[in-house]
């Protein structure tokens, strides 16, 4: 479970959290929603490790996030945005946009990133969700941006992580793209158990997919 205690945040002398306490339950997607700038991207920074509170806790799995450094806190939290160019390099081969990802949160050499046993993990994968295991030889670049954020995610994901972020995951996507997306993690989160936290615009999506949707509105969170 993740749970936030008391968030508080200020840029300036304005207050942009004000005291947040939410909680997001193994196996759940729980949906963030509010206007622009309602703070929405300073809390997901916050729980991600990019930003620091000014006051408060964040607890993921009984332990206390603010203690730990990036590298321990990138081992624990996958993270996917809504730009798929953001996590991926076009120039490259799938695969070797698997092996780099896999190194999230270690201090590793490309050749440890290709090893056998990293090569054997990401076509078990690949097969887990159900994807195409001739994708690994394409160039990332070459891929349509639905199937691009698919792998994507599948790249945040290929270690259990105790928490997943998505920062509107299917702003860049068509319809169909979106729904093969948004299958995959709410399977994903059930079958692994893990919480899931999402920044979402699209109230039809979060109606279809969200288990649980908390609404910032002033600086304050409220759940609906």
């Amino acid at each position: 479970m993740l749970k936030l205690v008391g968030i508080k945040k200020s840029f300036a002398s304005r207050e942009v959290l004000k005291g947040i306490t939410m909680q997001a339950h193994r196996g759940k997607l729980t949906a963030l929603l509010g206007k622009n700038g309602a703070g929405k991207s300073s809390l997901f920074n916050i729980i991600a490790g990019t930003l620091q509170p000014d006051e408060g806790c964040i607890i993921l799995s009984g332990r206390e996030l603010g203690h730990q450094n990036n590298l321990e806190r990138a081992q624990r939290i996958a993270l996917l945005s809504q730009d798929p160019k953001l996590s991926t390099a076009s120039s490259l081969s799938v695969f070797d946009n698997f092996a780099l990802s896999m190194q999230k949160g270690k201090r590793a050499s490309l050749k440890a990133a290709l090893s056998k046993k990293t090569k054997a993990d990401i076509k078990k994968h690949i097969t887990y969700l159900g994807l195409d295991e001739t994708l690994l030889t394409r160039e990332m670049g070459s891929l349509s941006g639905g199937q691009r954020q698919v792998l994507a995610f599948a790249m945040a994901t290929i270690y259990r992580p105790e928490l997943l972020l998505l920062d509107e995951p299917t702003a860049a996507l068509d319809e169909q793209a979106a729904n093969l997306l948004m299958d995959l993690v709410k399977r994903f989160i059930d079958e692994w158990q893990i919480p899931a936290v999402m920044i979402c615009h699209d109230r039809e999506l979060v109606e279809r997919f969200a288990d649980d949707v908390y609404v910032l509105e002033g600086g304050m969170i409220t759940k609906k």
